[in-house]
């Protein structure tokens, strides 16, 4: 595997600080017990050790990548839920004018085929995720970081994405179908860069925030 880069910061950070006096590891640990029975996908998914040396860096991005779209996406539930309703109603709507085209000889046997393609649900994206973390945690600088990585800015000069959420999105998706490899090296910079941000979000949801000096390689 990729050696990781030497991690230059000190060692006298702790990872997990409270946002006042008052917090305690016992309200952490309620919080960590209630969001994993309710199946939080970053609770019960996150696992340092699914990170480690042995794991061939694209793992470990795709990995990091699939708990912030299904944290992102349980968090939003009720927001995506009304998304699919009004979804189904305007799909079911534009099918029937469809199929009165075709009923018509408006359309072809082909275009109709194509039609009825119309996505059944309303899913939430990745972008939409990595945008909504990267704001969230826009302390951490993490945009600025992985947009002077090699890998984003080889998928931005030679694609059509534009910028550091379109490119991972790129990335996550060749990766996913196998439609496309990336250089061992280069994908451990991005996941050494984006590792903070997911950290810092399960921190968050125990209450807690996350300093990104105490996460070492």
């Amino acid at each position: 595997m990729p050696r990781r880069r030497p991690h230059p910061r000190s060692r006298g950070f702790l990872a997990f600080t409270a946002p006042d006096e008052d917090f305690s590891l016992v309200q952490a640990l309620t919080s960590l017990n209630g969001l994993g029975s309710a199946g939080h996908p970053l609770i019960v998914g996150y696992n340092i050790i699914a990170l480690g040396d042995d794991q061939h860096p694209q793992a470990r991005l795709l990995l990091l990548l699939q708990w912030l779209e299904a944290s992102y996406g349980f968090d939003q539930r009720a927001k995506f839920d009304a998304q699919q309703e009004k979804h189904t109603v305007e799909r079911t709507s534009l099918l029937a004018k469809l199929k009165t085209m075709k009923d018509n000889g408006e359309l072809t046997r082909q275009e109709w085929k194509l039609a009825k393609r119309i996505p059944r649900f309303a899913q939430p994206s990745l972008g939409e995720a990595l945008s909504h973390y990267l704001k969230l945690h826009n302390d951490l600088d993490v945009s600025a970081k992985l947009d002077k990585t090699t890998l984003i800015k080889e998928v931005i000069a030679t694609s059509e994405a534009t910028n550091v959420t379109e490119a991972l999105t790129k990335v996550r998706n060749g990766l996913s179908h196998g439609t496309a490899t990336y250089d061992a090296i280069q994908l451990l910079d991005v996941v050494q860069d984006l590792h903070p941000l997911v950290r810092a979000e399960y921190l968050r949801l125990l209450g807690g925030s996350f300093n990104a000096d105490s996460l070492r390689y």
